[in-house]
């Protein structure tokens, strides 16, 4: 019997482990790092230095694809809103005045587009 998450083969009938197919951009084995527009997951990397306020849409969220975000929220403490992502816990997103710096990781699966986010300060 296979077992799947979130209706993907992950170990199928054979007991083989099914490496599931992360798409991205790389050159020599760096990401094409991204800084600017949408969240487009067609690329797995993206820095983020916001200027105000701002609603990031995400493109080509198709199954599976991973991408993350390192994202300043600067000294203003700006807030970011991310569209169409369900956030690990509770849901919500994080409280984002109590750091700076934040690496945001976006996962695409057949269940949804779930976020996590982490954050730091220097």
């Amino acid at each position: 019997m296979a077992i799947k998450i979130s209706n993907d083969t992950i170990i199928d009938d054979n007991r083989a482990l099914v490496t599931p197919r992360i798409d991205g951009t790389y050159i020599n084995y760096h990401p094409n790092v991204v800084n600017s527009g949408d969240i487009d997951l067609t690329n797995p990397a993206h820095v983020r230095v916001m200027q105000g306020n701002t609603t990031y849409n995400l493109s080509n969220a198709t199954v599976p694809r991973s991408a993350f975000i390192l994202l300043d929220t600067t000294s203003s403490d700006l807030t970011p809103t991310f569209n169409t992502v369900v956030w690990a816990g509770d849901g919500t997103p994080p409280n984002w005045f109590l750091h700076r710096y934040w690496l945001v990781s976006i996962t695409v699966t057949s269940a949804g587009n779930f976020a996590a986010a982490s954050g730091y300060d220097f």
